[in-house]
């Protein structure tokens, strides 16, 4: 099992806290305080690209292509 301390964002609320987790999140667990300045947002996946070597995904599938 992993552990992450930070300020957990969640949908509704903010707050600091620490997730306990191995490929799923197992335990939310509110904290007093935390050392460093993280911000958590579980379940939030925003992998996207919108171009790279002089292409741009705006232009089309070629230059997705590229």
């Amino acid at each position: 099992m992993k552990k992450i301390k930070g300020k957990i964002v969640n949908h509704n609320q903010t707050f600091l806290g620490e997730i306990i987790f191995d490929s799923k999140i197992k335990e939310i667990k509110k904290i007093k305080n935390v050392e460093e300045e993280i911000f958590i947002l579980p379940g939030f996946i925003d992998l996207h690209c919108h171009g790279a070597k002089n292409s741009d995904t705006m232009n089309g599938i070629e230059d997705i292509k590229k």
